[in-house]
């Protein structure tokens, strides 16, 4: 039998990540210092940009109760993102790909939309070039890497953001600032409780996704898989636990289809006894704490709105937001609002450097029927086509991507992150990017394959 082990190597990436969690816990300038040292690193090479990008999500939506706030965050942020687009432009690519063209034709729109139709200009132009820059940074870099260095890359994302999640847990038990104030949700390393249950949900399914496709039997994903699903209970997200079941009951189905026969694959895996033994732990404490489970799964449902089901519940969170943008698509279906504008203008915060408006955080509720809103049905109708292509690619690759676009796709009916380069969406943007091109990496893994006898036997090896 193979002796399960944990095999970490502090490789390069792995000393900055560490650098900038510390660099990020000091200080707010060694917070902005660690924007310029992961700049340095983004422009080495196509790997390192998108590994740069997933750093600076991190320390834009590390907990500021916590970690404290960035000192000119927004120029760090902005630089930085600046910086490595032009590094990737600069490289050039001798194809460009379907994901390329559906982005350049959607970004490009939203750019030029701006310029004609916003009533805030500059903060609408600013969003459409960031999102673009960062959505084709990304694409074209994963279209540069080799075989080893995309699985590099998958090694280092998964392990970084599992140790996130991982962290959240006990940043919510030992620090006050963990937990979301008044509300007593789990917010953990990040800021927003909502983000971390975004975040939890998108390692869930990309856990459960290396379940169904790894041959040999993995104790680590199990564990990734069940700390990730208790932090987005935690967290009071709906939004992200709806999405993790519907993600794996989509991608169960998909396997089946195949032939795949994942039922019986995950029935093999769970007979390791390091998980069977956490199986039962589990399903005892279920039982003899059924009381408190189902209180507390009431209060999650609730949150203190007495909705009484899932229904109820997201027309009380989400159903003013989303009667307010089908009022503006009523009066101005073809050419919108704006992108990136507040669905009433009026009560838009906007961030100014300088006194010239730079960005501004609205709330729409639902992704999908604000792209509407904002760039009128033109603009909805290249979306549906980048939304096509994104997925069609990620069909023919493995059940982690299938996996991971499911949940940022759902998540997105819960809250507007996938046009927000400078926030939560940064994440979902490489993720998209990852699940993508995945299938030129990878192929399909057979069920001869994942069925095979001699299997390795039980490893916790990050891969």
């Amino acid at each position: 039998m193979t002796r399960a082990g944990l095999r970490f190597r502090l490789d390069g990436f792995w000393r900055l990540a560490v650098l900038v969690i510390v660099l990020r816990a000091i200080s707010g300038e060694t917070s902005l210092l660690a924007y310029f040292l992961v700049t340095v690193y983004g422009i080495r090479g196509p790997r390192q940009a998108i590994e740069a990008l997933m750093l600076s999500w991190f320390i834009t939506m590390a907990n500021p109760g916590i970690f404290g706030p960035v000192t000119g965050g927004s120029i760090g942020r902005f630089l930085l993102l600046f910086a490595i687009s032009a590094s990737v432009l600069f490289r050039g690519s001798k194809r460009v790909s379907h994901v390329v063209v559906a982005t350049i034709l959607l970004g490009g729109y939203a750019i030029v939309h701006s310029v004609l139709f916003s009533p805030v200009l500059l903060v609408s132009v600013l969003k459409g070039v960031t999102w673009t820059l960062a959505m084709l940074s990304i694409t074209l870099s994963f279209s540069k890497l080799s075989r080893d260095q995309f699985h590099l890359f998958r090694k280092h994302a998964y392990g970084f953001l599992a140790l996130i999640t991982f962290l959240c847990i006990p940043i919510y038990l030992l620090f006050p600032a963990g937990q979301m104030f008044g509300y007593g949700f789990l917010r953990g390393m990040l800021g927003h409780s909502q983000a971390t249950g975004a975040l939890a949900a998108l390692m869930a399914a990309w856990a459960f996704g290396r379940i169904l496709d790894r041959p040999q039997r993995t104790v680590a994903d199990f564990a990734v898989f069940g700390v990730s699903f208790v932090t987005a209970f935690m967290s009071g997200t709906r939004t992200a636990v709806v999405a993790i079941v519907a993600a794996l009951i989509a991608v169960l189905f998909l396997a089946a289809i195949r032939n795949r026969h994942p039922l019986r694959q995950l029935l093999r895996k769970m007979s390791t006894p390091v998980v069977a033994l956490g199986v039962m732990a589990v399903l005892l404490v279920a039982v003899t704490n059924s009381g408190t489970i189902l209180n507390s799964f009431s209060s999650f449902l609730s949150k203190s709105s007495g909705a009484i089901n899932l229904t109820d519940a997201y027309e009380t969170s989400r159903g003013a937001l989303i009667g307010k943008m089908f009022q503006n698509i009523s009066n101005d279906p073809i050419i919108g609002i704006g992108f990136g504008i507040a669905s009433d203008p009026e009560t838009m915060e906007v961030e100014r450097i300088a006194g010239i408006p730079v960005s501004a955080v609205v709330e729409k509720g639902v992704a999908h029927i604000a792209i509407w809103e904002e760039l009128g049905i033109i603009g909805l109708l290249l979306y549906v086509y980048w939304a096509v292509v994104v997925f069609s690619k990620a069909f023919r690759a493995d059940a982690a991507s299938v996996s991971i676009l499911a949940t940022i796709f759902l998540l997105n009916f819960g809250d507007a992150y996938i046009f927000s380069a400078g926030g939560m969406g940064l994440l979902l943007m490489v993720l998209i990017g990852f699940a993508s091109y995945a299938s030129n990496r990878k192929p399909l893994l057979s069920h001869r394959q994942a069925s095979a006898p001699g299997a390795p036997g039980p490893s916790l090896e990050w891969r």
